[in-house]
């Protein structure tokens, strides 16, 4: 069966909701510094950011007040410039960019589901 938009937005909720309670259970530095945990951290944005990148168009342009293209362009470093991407910002977009979205990823949500 294939996906609907709220079920890609269901999912970007529950990374979110993730990595808030990751980010609130652990300190910064142990965030920064264990492996596991980073490693999580990333996974869940790519995650995240894929759930994003399978919204349809018009979902998307109907909230502009989401930054879409900066989490697509995040997804994008994510999976293609790992490399070159500071901890630190990784770290900060799970922190505190995230929750920004958060809210608005919710109006979006129900939105989709009336829609659907």
């Amino acid at each position: 069966m294939a996906r609907r938009p709220h079920d890609w937005i269901d999912d970007a909720l529950h990374e979110i909701d993730y990595l808030r309670k990751l980010t609130a259970r652990h300190p910064r530095g142990a965030l920064l510094s264990d492996e596991t945990l980073n490693n999580a951290m990333v996974y869940s944005l790519l995650k995240l950011t894929e759930a994003r990148r399978n919204l349809p168009k018009e979902l998307t342009e109907a909230h502009k007040d989401i930054p879409w293209p900066a989490v697509f362009s995040f997804g994008n470093q994510l999976r293609h410039e790992y490399f070159a991407l500071a901890d630190e910002r990784v770290l900060r977009v799970a922190e505190t960019e995230l929750m920004h979205w958060s809210r608005r990823c919710l109006k979006c949500a129900i939105q989709s589901n009336v829609e659907a």
